[in-house]
C-alpha cells in the first residue's frame, strides 16, 4: 500500500457542499436520513456531517470488509497522507457517502484516497476492532452472498433475493437477513423495473450493470426468453461476491489464468483484474473474443502464431463458460448443451479487416440469424476489391488470397 503527502483535508460539511442535490438524495437514501424539502443546502450539509460523525460505528459495521480494510489502512498511515490503491469495486457508494476524496494518478496507476480530518478523528481504531469481531465477519459473509447473486444474475427481485439467501442460510431469521439490506451497498443498489402503467418490480442491481448497460431496463430487454435461471452452489455465490473482483472457478478460467501467468509478467492481482474485464466485456454480446486479443498482445509474450491461436482458444472457452446476465446466469456453452440454440442469436460485429473490405454488421448478422433459426441466408458476396486486404485477416491482398480465381 503506497502513500504520499496531501496538501489539505476538507471537513465533511465543506466537501458536501460540492455535491448536487441528486447526489445527496442517493446518499441520504442509503443511510436512511430525511431532511425537510425546504431546508437550505448549508443546513443539510451540516446535518449530514453531524449524522455521519455521530453514527460512524454503525456505518462502519455495515460496509464490506474490503472497504473497511481500506479505511483502516488510511488511518494507520497517519494524518496528512493519502493511501494509493490499485483496485476498487466499481460504484463504491461508501467512499462517496463518507465524502472521501479519490483521484487517479496515471503516472503510477494508483488511485489516491484522502479522508476528511473530522472523519479521520472519528474513525480512530474502530475498523480494526470491527474487523476482528466474529459477528461482523459473519455479516460480511452475508453481504458477499447478496453481492454474489447480483454479480451472477445482474439484478434480482428483492423478495426472491431474500428467499435465495435463506436457502443458503436456513438458520438465519428474517430480521437478521433484513438487517444486511440496511447496509449502504445494498440500499444504493435498489432500483425498479416497470412503469406506472405496468407492475413496478423492486430489484437489487449489481453495480457492474451500470458500467455495461447504463440502466437495469436495458439489461431487462436483453434477457433471453424461455431460459430457466441457473442454480449456483453456495461457494459459487460467495466467490462471485468477492471484492474487489468476482471469481469464477471453472476449468476454463483455471487454464486461462495459468496461460496468462506463464506468458506474461502479470501479478496474480493483475490476472484477476484481466479476467474480470474479460467477463464484464462479454456481458452485452457486442464484443467478440477477437476484440480482446489487442489487450492480450499488450501484456503477453506471444512468440508464434501457435501461441496466438492458443490464447484465442482459451479466451473463447472462458467467455463461453462464465455466467452471462442475458442468459439468466447460464453460460452460452451450458445453454447450447441443454437447450440447443438460443432463442435469439448474438449480436454480430465485423472485425477491422472485414470492415475495410466493405462488409457491415448487418451482412454477417444475416448469416448468424440463419444459423440460429435454421434458415438459409443469402450468400455473403465478396465486397473486397482485388487489391484490398482479404477479410480473412491474412494480411494478403484479396486477389492473392481468397479472391484467387474469383
Amino acid at each position: 500500500m503506497k502513500t504520499k503527502p496531501v496538501s489539505s483535508f476538507y471537513t465533511i460539511a465543506q466537501r458536501a457542499e460540492q455535491y448536487t442535490k441528486k447526489d445527496f438524495e442517493s446518499f441520504t437514501y442509503a443511510l436512511g436520513i430525511k431532511f425537510p424539502r425546504n431546508a437550505r443546502k448549508a443546513s443539510i450539509c451540516r446535518g449530514y456531517a453531524d449524522y455521519i460523525l455521530k453514527n460512524i460505528d454503525s456505518i462502519l459495521s455495515r460496509i464490506n470488509s474490503w472497504e473497511l480494510s481500506l479505511i483502516r489502512d488510511i488511518v494507520n498511515e497517519g494524518r496528512g497522507k493519502a493511501v494509493g490503491v490499485k483496485y476498487f469495486m466499481p460504484s463504491s457508494l461508501l467512499l462517496d457517502v463518507l465524502m472521501m476524496k479519490m483521484q487517479y494518478d496515471p503516472a503510477d496507476g494508483l488511485t489516491w484516497v484522502e479522508m476528511p480530518k473530522d472523519l479521520f478523528d472519528a474513525v480512530g481504531d474502530k475498523p480494526e476492532k470491527i474487523l476482528s469481531d466474529p459477528a461482523y465477519r459473519k455479516r460480511d459473509e452475508y453481504l458477499r452472498c447478496f453481492r454474489g447473486f447480483l454479480t451472477l444474475y445482474g439484478f434480482y427481485p428483492l423478495l426472491n433475493l431474500m428467499d435465495e439467501f435463506q436457502k443458503l442460510y436456513p438458520e438465519i431469521l428474517d430480521d437478521d437477513g433484513y438487517e444486511v439490506f440496511l447496509c449502504p451497498e445494498i440500499q444504493g443498489a435498489i432500483s425498479s423495473v416497470g412503469t406506472d402503467d405496468d407492475e413496478v418490480l423492486h430489484v437489487a442491481v449489481s453495480p457492474f450493470v451500470w458500467e455495461v448497460y447504463g440502466s437495469v431496463q436495458s439489461l431487462a430487454k436483453d434477457i433471453r426468453d424461455g431460459i430457466e435461471p441457473r442454480p449456483f452452489s453456495k461457494k459459487d455465490v460467495l466467490d462471485a461476491g468477492s471484492t474487489p473482483f468476482p471469481k469464477f472457478d471453472t476449468e476454463a478460467s483455471r487454464r486461462l489464468r495459468s496461460f496468462l501467468r506463464s506468458k506474461s509478467t502479470l501479478s496474480p492481482e493483475d490476472t484477476d483484474e484481466f479476467l474480470f474485464e474479460l467477463w464484464l466485456g462479454h456481458q452485452d454480446f457486442r464484443k467478440s473474443p477477437l476484440d480482446f486479443m489487442d489487450t492480450f498482445s499488450a501484456y503477453l509474450n506471444l512468440d508464434s502464431m501457435q501461441d496466438y491461436n492458443e490464447a484465442l482458444q482459451l479466451v473463447m472457452e472462458y467467455v463461453n463458460t462464465v455466467p452471462c446476465w442475458a442468459l439468466a446466469g447460464n453460460s452460452s456453452a451450458g445453454i447450447q448443451r441443454r437447450q440447443g440454440p438460443w432463442v435469439r442469436p448474438p449480436k454480430m460485429v465485423v472485425g477491422p479487416n472485414m470492415r475495410k473490405a466493405g462488409y457491415t454488421d448487418a451482412d454477417v448478422q444475416k448469416m448468424a440469424d440463419a444459423a440460429f433459426y435454421g434458415g438459409v441466408a443469402e450468400s455473403l458476396q465478396y465486397k473486397a476489391g482485388r487489391n484490398d486486404p482479404c477479410p480473412c485477416g491474412s494480411g494478403l491482398k484479396f486477389k492473392n488470397c481468397h479472391g484467387k480465381g474469383n
